[in-house]
């Protein structure tokens, strides 16, 4: 199954669950996705998807910084949320790269 697919489901299996959090960082991703291949003018393959999905994690553990600082602990929060389900997607040791880096 690719990465694509494997969203896809994702995003059903959120929806039905009810599950908002999963449920808005996936339709996110996708979108990020989409931008990515209307740029390359072509579909991505899994490991372009990754690259998208390194992109998102980068970017919302600089917005959780930018949120500490600011005392905002409650967007900070929905931002770390996101990123836990965005983790779900990199590969294992991707996953452990992304826990070890400074928050």
């Amino acid at each position: 199954m690719s990465l694509q697919e494997k969203l896809a489901e994702d995003q059903k299996a959120a929806l039905k669950a009810g599950d908002q959090t999963t449920l808005s960082t996936i339709r996110l991703l996708r979108s990020a996705i989409h931008y990515a291949e209307v740029e390359r003018r072509g579909p991505l393959d899994d490991d372009g998807i990754l690259s998208v999905i390194a992109r998102q994690v980068k970017q919302r553990r600089e917005s959780i910084e930018e949120f500490r600082k600011g005392n905002r602990p409650d967007l900070a929060e929905k931002e770390q949320s996101e990123l836990a389900v965005l983790q779900r997607y990199l590969p294992p040791e991707d996953r452990i790269w992304a826990r070890s880096c400074p928050r």
